[in-house]
């Protein structure tokens, strides 16, 4: 261990040597006053590409050494030090200061990754999203493929307007609440991630799980399969096919995904620059449904005199009356209308890249959701007053085509309408795979996946392996439930885009369930460090109704069996238990890496904090024999 440890330490710091005594790792004393010598060691050329050494590092214990204490005489000894000294001048008080500076390159105890200074660590991108960048976002992310193919949520309500409006409410309330959640957490640790460093930093025992459970599972649903179908299918009913057989959906889909791979990972600022103009179609989209429902809903004249005649309210109260409702499918309802404002959370993942971020995240988010509301309320009760229940049944994945279509006639509805809601779409699967691109990013730096040095690693300021690998798990998934048919069938795009939808969000439930919980804990470890507290609070009885409405919608569907053949899928396993598999995999995954093969091999993973050419730090795993 010493001659490795003096031997990678003369590797990065030059001409500096060090020796460590007895074998052993001392622990790092706090109180350390060598602040001269730290001084200039952190200025050196050696030391450009790290992060400075700070005057406050946390002490790092490594399994199997013992600590050992710093001599009182240690600073005044070191002082008359130079900088470069020779060899002669290997004191026990530089082996300590070489140890402490080794330790900020060693993992400990701690599940984070790893320093608090690592939350001000700026990423290579830089700071370039601004206040409409992340509108834009927002509302990409937010209003996407879900709104306009959702008539699952309608038919999961039995067809009662009631239900429906009420369901739509608490999504909401939820996605207020949940934005200020994720608000005080993102002041808190200001860092490229989000949701991942939420849990790291406060669930930080057992070692490693929470990062490599979450880490694992957010790669393999790192896909942006709905918005490719959703895409594809307003397309292909733009060209006059609206009934196209689902392998051709999912064929014109998988090829959209591999273009805005491409173009976001090879040249990042086109991408963005696509997004944006994508997003102001979107904005001038939702105008359109705006108005449009306003219309429909109070003077449906001016649109056309027969459109008066043929539309009138459901009984508001009643279920419909050919179908049979059972309440075991209303967990699946609120789910996905959850998932049609799940965007709110997203952004999270870029904050190191706004500027601004705490300022310009509650600005861009408040002016989102007040958006998003106005919409999705204006636009479900108008296709509700529009469209039959039967109709609504039989739309799948093109609810928003036979809507506008009724309304408008086959040239402008059928047309121009589709064509703004595939561009929606199209908006949507940019910035998702934006997003995606961010989080696999921050999750190979942790290293904990195999090739994860290699797949962190950016290309022209972009992280281009990381797109990559979201890109693949969404050709995959294309692939997987792809099958012959059409619009209607039993076995069609339409139940594999709704399953999909309800095995994310279930998924999100679980780790929202967490990141509130999560948020009282690090709120206890920040204030017994005694830093200041979040400049934005979340709402403590909107913390409390996350919680509890989380807890339903995780229980309800092993309670109540949902056999509708609209939230399953032929050949997998219901949406709830899909997503707990999914999850015990990551945690078998974690148990035998970094729990049992050590323990029978007999060596420790210790990790080393490692700088790619651009600057950006990755953490490695190495294996280190037990004495």
């Amino acid at each position: 261990m010493s001659s490795y440890s003096n031997t990678n330490l003369s590797q990065s710091f030059g001409s500096i040597n060090s020796h460590i005594v007895d074998d052993d790792i001392v622990h790092l004393d706090e109180n350390i006053h060598e602040q001269d010598f730290l001084d200039k060691l952190e200025n050196s050329k050696p030391l450009s590409k790290m992060i400075s050494i700070t005057k406050h590092i946390p002490d790092v214990d490594v399994d199997g050494h013992p600590d050992n204490d710093v001599d009182s005489g240690d600073s005044d000894h070191l002082e008359q030090q130079s900088l470069f000294a020779s060899q002669s001048a290997k004191s026990a008080s530089m082996g300590r200061t070489a140890s402490r500076v080794l330790s900020h390159l060693i993992v400990g105890e701690s599940n984070q990754s790893h320093l608090d200074d690592d939350d001000y660590h700026e990423v290579p991108q830089g700071r370039h999203l601004g206040l409409f960048s992340t509108t834009i976002i927002f509302v990409s992310r937010i209003i996407g493929s879900g709104i306009f193919s959702s008539s699952a949520i309608f038919i999961n309500c039995g067809g009662n307007p009631m239900l429906y409006f009420i369901v739509w409410t608490v999504a909401t309330f939820f996605a207020i609440f949940g934005l200020y959640l994720y608000l005080e957490f993102g002041c808190l640790i200001p860092k490229n991630g989000g949701t991942k460093n939420f849990l790291e930093r406060s669930f930080d025992k057992p070692k490693n799980m929470t990062s490599v459970i979450f880490g694992i599972f957010s790669v393999l649903t790192g896909f942006i399969t709905t918005s490719a179908i959703v895409f594809a299918r307003y397309m292909l009913s733009l060209m006059g096919y609206p009934l196209a057989d689902n392998r051709i959906v999912n064929l014109l889909g998988g090829l959209t995904v591999v273009v805005a791979t491409l173009i976001h990972g090879l040249h990042m600022k086109k991408g963005v620059q696509i997004q944006n103009l994508l997003g102001i179609f979107k904005l001038f989209t939702i105008a359109i449904m705006i108005i449009t429902s306003l219309i429909v809903l109070f003077v449906p004249g001016i649109l056309s005199k027969n459109l008066n005649d043929d539309i009138e309210w459901p009984p508001f109260f009643e279920f419909e009356t050919n179908s049979l409702y059972s309440f075991s499918q209303l967990p699946a309802a609120f789910i996905q209308a959850l998932y049609c404002f799940s965007g709110w959370s997203s952004i999270h993942n870029n904050t190191a890249e706004i500027i601004n971020p705490e300022v310009t995240i509650r600005k861009a988010g408040i002016y989102s959701l007040a958006m998003t509301f106005l919409l999705y309320i204006s636009l479900c009760f108008a296709i509700i007053k529009v469209l039959s229940y039967q109709e609504i049944a039989d739309s799948g994945s093109l609810l928003g085509y036979f809507f506008f279509k009724k309304i408008y006639g086959e040239h402008i509805g059928g047309k121009f309408v589709t064509l703004t809601i595939a561009l929606s779409a199209l908006s949507n699967l940019f910035v998702c795979l934006f997003g995606i691109g961010r989080m696999n990013q921050e999750i190979f730096r942790n290293g904990i996946l195999p090739f994860s040095k290699t797949l962190a690693k950016n290309y022209k300021n972009s992280p281009l392996n990381s797109l990559l690998v979201g890109g693949l798990m969404t050709l995959l998934l294309l692939l997987v439930t792809s099958s012959s048919g059409t619009e209607g069938n039993d076995e069609d795009s339409s139940n594999a885009y709704t399953y999909i939808v309800s095995v994310e969000s279930y998924y999100n439930q679980v780790i929202l369930f967490f990141v509130v919980i999560a948020l009282y804990i690090y709120r206890k470890k920040n204030k017994a460090k005694g830093r200041p507290d979040a400049p934005i609070k979340s709402f403590e009885t909107g913390n409390i109704f996350l919680v509890m409405l989380s807890l339903y919608l995780l229980l309800a569907p092993f309670i109540m069996k949902d056999d509708s053949a609209m939230n399953n899928i032929n050949g997998f396993p219901p949406y709830n238990y899909m997503a707990v598999y999914m999850i015990f995999v990551c945690f078998l995954y974690w148990l035998i890496k970094f729990e049992l093969l050590p323990r029978i091999f007999k060596y420790n993973l210790v990790c080393f904090n490692e700088f790619l050419e651009d600057g950006l730090k990755i953490q490695t795993w190495k294996k280190m024999p037990r004495d």
